[in-house]
């Protein structure tokens, strides 16, 4: 039920699936699904929360990434040094362009070097953070530039 509500990204089955792992005693596990179905029910500051309480700081990254919770990826960041290399926590800590466009260039030359990763290519082109981001970063670097 676990695989397959992850799967399906369906928080209805992860909750099923929480739940049996209530009665079996696996404690984790349950609050693991718990988790997943927050985040697939788009609860991701919940999720986030639930996976920083499970020592999972790069899945927590990844909720407080996709449900724009700034503060809460900096916060992180301080905590889990290990998440400061990631894509994502270095985007959300980028000075605006405004006040330091030669970092924020700096960090779109590495942006397109790691494009150039299939899996890489594939996550940020699912993910509507990065086309916000991104297109917020050009409109600071360009500002006559309409996209």
């Amino acid at each position: 039920m676990r695989s397959r509500g992850r799967s399906e990204q369906d928080a209805f089955l992860l909750r099923q699936a929480a739940h049996w792992f209530d009665v079996v005693d696996e404690k984790n596990l349950a609050r693991e699904c718990r988790a997943d179905a927050d985040y697939y029910g788009g609860r991701c500051r919940e999720a986030g929360q639930a996976y920083l309480d499970l020592g999972m700081p790069e899945l927590a990254l990844d909720c407080f990434w996709r449900g724009d919770y700034h503060e809460a990826v900096k916060d992180l960041g301080q905590k889990f040094p290990s998440v400061c290399g990631k894509l994502e926590y270095r985007a959300t800590v980028l000075p605006s362009p405004e006040k330091d466009p030669a970092v924020v260039v700096a960090f779109l030359n590495l942006l397109e070097t790691q494009l150039s990763t299939p899996d890489i290519n594939q996550r940020i082109a699912e993910d509507k953070m990065w086309h916000h981001r991104g297109k917020s970063s050009c409109k600071a670097l360009r500002p006559g530039v309409r996209r």
